[in-house]
C-alpha cells in the first residue's frame, strides 16, 4: 500500500492543472508572447519550408506556451486546430509572397499570434526569340512582368580591341572578353561589351540605341522591377526565369580581363541602361549613366541590387554587357 500515495497524489495534481487549464486567468496574467521563423525564406515552388514556432515567455511564467495552431495562407481562417505541436512544414505551388500566421495559447487561453512573409518563384515558360535584321543573328528571349527580355547579350557591331577608343563614326563598336570576339559563356550568350555612348548611338535621348528596330535600351526602373526581389539565383545563367544574366561585371578599359570576374559562383550582373545622373567629382554638369547591378555583400552573405552613379563609370572608361527589351 505505501505505494498507493504517490500515485494519487500525481492524480490529483494531473486533475488540478486540468482544471486550472483554460480557466479564468488571473487579474494580473498577461498573454504570452509568440514568435515564429521560417526555413528556407525565399526558394522556388517546389520547396518544403518549415516553420518553428515557440512562446517566448508565458506570462506567469510556470507553464509555458501549450498549444499551437496555424493559418498557412494568411486568409484569416485557421487551418488547424489547436494543438501541441510547434512545428509545420508545408510547400507553395504558386510562385508569390506567402504569409503564415502561427497563434499560440497559454494555459488559461490567452493568445498572442506572430507571422512571417516567404517567397516563391516558379519557372518562367513564355520564351521566344528575335533575329536582328541587321546582321541576322538570333536571341533568345523571355517575357518577364509584360516586357520582353533579350535572353542573351546583345552581340551587334564591330569587334574593336580593348585597348581601342570607340568613336561617334557610324559604325557599332564592340568589346569582347578576352579581345577574343569568338568567346561565348553558357545561356547568356557572348560576353560583349559597350561604352556606354556606343550603346547609345550617341544621342543621350535615345530610346532604342543599339538595339534592333523595335526593341529600346532598358530603364533602371526596368532592371530593378525584376532584381528588386533579390532571388538573384533566379536570374542568372541556369536560373528558373530563363532570362540567364552572365556573371559578369563593369570592366574598366586599359585592364587587363580577369577570367576570375566570369566565375559562376559569384553572383554580379552589371548591365546598361539608358538613365542618367549629373556627376561632379570629374568636373560640374558631367552626364554619367546609371548602372544596376547585383552583387555578394561581403560580411551579411546576402545578395541585393546596387546603383552606382559616380564618375569612376567614365572616368575609368567602364564598359557592360547590354539587354535590350520590347514592351508590349
Amino acid at each position: 500500500m505505501k505505494n498507493v500515495w504517490p500515485v494519487i497524489i500525481l492524480i490529483l495534481i494531473a486533475s488540478a492543472c486540468q482544471n486550472d487549464y483554460y480557466g479564468p486567468a488571473p487579474d494580473d496574467w498577461g498573454p504570452p508572447l509568440a514568435r515564429l521563423s521560417a526555413d528556407p525564406a525565399i526558394a522556388d515552388s517546389t520547396t518544403w519550408f518549415s516553420f518553428s514556432g515557440y512562446g517566448l515567455r508565458d506570462a506567469g511564467g510556470l507553464w509555458g506556451i501549450i498549444e499551437f495552431r496555424w493559418d498557412l495562407d494568411g486568409d484569416g481562417t485557421w487551418d488547424t486546430p489547436f494543438t501541441r505541436n510547434n512545428d509545420w512544414v508545408h510547400v507553395f505551388p504558386e510562385p508569390g509572397s506567402h504569409l503564415v500566421i502561427l497563434q499560440v495559447a497559454d494555459r488559461y487561453g490567452l493568445t498572442s499570434s506572430d507571422s512571417v512573409t516567404i517567397y516563391t518563384y516558379g519557372g518562367i515558360w513564355d520564351i521566344s526569340s528575335l533575329s536582328d535584321p541587321r546582321d541576322g543573328q538570333s536571341y533568345k528571349t523571355v517575357r518577364i512582368q509584360g516586357i520582353e527580355w533579350m535572353a542573351e547579350n546583345l552581340n551587334y557591331g564591330e569587334f574593336i580591341p580593348v585597348t581601342d577608343t570607340a568613336g561617334d563614326n557610324g559604325i557599332t563598336e564592340k568589346y569582347s572578353f578576352n579581345d577574343d570576339p569568338s568567346f561565348q559563356g553558357g545561356k547568356g550568350g557572348y560576353y560583349t561589351y559597350y561604352d556606354f555612348l556606343e550603346v547609345m548611338d550617341y544621342d543621350t535621348s535615345s530610346i532604342r540605341g543599339i538595339c534592333p528596330p523595335g526593341w529600346e535600351i532598358p530603364k533602371s526602373e526596368d532592371w530593378l522591377s525584376i532584381l528588386e526581389t533579390r532571388l538573384l539565383s533566379y536570374f542568372a545563367e541556369g536560373g528558373l526565369s530563363n532570362l540567364n544574366l552572365s556573371a559578369t561585371g563593369l570592366h574598366p578599359r586599359y585592364q587587363e580581363w580577369e577570367a576570375g570576374g566570369l566565375s559562376p559562383g559569384y553572383e554580379h550582373f552589371t548591365y546598361f541602361t539608358r538613365d542618367f545622373y549629373k556627376g561632379y567629382l570629374n568636373g560640374p554638369g558631367k552626364i554619367i549613366p546609371y548602372i544596376i547591378t547585383s552583387q555578394r555583400h561581403p560580411y551579411r552573405d546576402l545578395n541585393y541590387p546596387v546603383q552606382y552613379y559616380n564618375d569612376s563609370i567614365r572616368k575609368y572608361m567602364g564598359i557592360a554587357p547590354v539587354r535590350c527589351i520590347k514592351r508590349d
